[in-house]
């Protein structure tokens, strides 16, 4: 039993690792989902008021869940699809 054992641990923990590597990436990508969705729902709110600072507030939105515009080597750029 002990060989078989050996044999499968460095498969066992490669399929944890990749397991654990998933899990982040997409808890990373519903973050960054929920951060757009968060500015671009601003944005829309001070376009809708006729508030010429519509993407100065989607941008404050989006800085405000940690994605800042120029900072690691991060963009953020709303245009108006009107």
């Amino acid at each position: 039993m002990s060989p078989f054992f050996a044999a499968c641990l460095p498969v066992l923990l490669l399929a944890c690792g990749f397991a654990l590597d998933v899990g982040m990436l997409q808890l990373r990508y519903q973050q960054m989902q929920g951060a757009a969705d968060a500015a671009v729902i601003a944005a829309e709110l001070e376009l809708e008021r006729n508030n010429s600072s519509w993407a100065t507030e989607g941008m404050q939105e989006a800085s405000l869940n940690g994605y800042t515009n120029g900072a690691n080597n991060t963009t953020s750029a709303l245009s108006p699809l009107r």
